[in-house]
């Protein structure tokens, strides 16, 4: 605890994987596999043909041509697909993506973490850092996770931490030494 706030700890098992920046989320969500899909013909006969679906389209055959916050103008130029908000949530970013000479909207939903933080990798010794922290640099919520091949993760976060606390936690994130006798899942192998 500091200043009244709290800064948790996850490690092993329990820890997600690190946060997409923005640019990656949006890259791997462009291909929506509910909208489409490569369609491959497994079987055909003289009255029905068999098809399978495979997602993710390859970047090959797919270009994502301009991805963006979702406007009433663009809205209205594409028509609206009939999904479920079960499968589609709330789009609130979108992407034209050609496929077969053909452009289609694909809508997005991003989650609020990444919208609403500032995301970055770095590599530093054999660690990875995957940083997140909050776009106004003031309140908000601060994510690091470390990783080192061959280790368990480790993830350090705090909610509303100010620019100092952030920075804390920054600099305990960058101590972590990750030591071979540390490696508990290297002895249950």
């Amino acid at each position: 605890k500091n200043d009244r706030k709290v800064i948790r700890y996850k490690y092993g098992h329990l820890v997600t994987p690190p946060t997409e920046t923005l640019h990656e989320f949006l890259f791997n969500a462009r291909n929506n596999s509910i909208i489409m899909a490569d369609e491959i013909k497994v079987s055909e006969t003289k009255k029905t043909n068999s098809y399978k679906y495979v997602y993710p389209i390859s970047s090959e055959t797919s270009d994502t041509i301009r991805t963006g916050r979702l406007t009433d103008s663009i809205l209205n130029l594409y028509p609206k697909i009939n999904i479920s908000k079960i499968f589609l949530g709330e789009p609130n970013y979108y992407s034209l993506t050609k496929y077969n000479d053909s452009v289609y909207f694909i809508p997005i939903e991003v989650p609020e973490v990444i919208v609403n933080s500032r995301i970055s990798n770095l590599d530093s010794l054999g660690y990875m850092y995957n940083l997140v922290l909050p776009k106004n640099n003031k309140q908000g919520y601060t994510k690091i996770t470390v990783d080192k091949d061959g280790f368990f993760s480790v993830v350090l976060l705090g909610e509303d931490l100010n620019s100092i606390n952030q920075e804390v936690l920054i600099k305990v994130a960058k101590s972590l030494i990750f030591r071979e006798q540390n490696a508990q899942y290297k002895k249950l192998k």
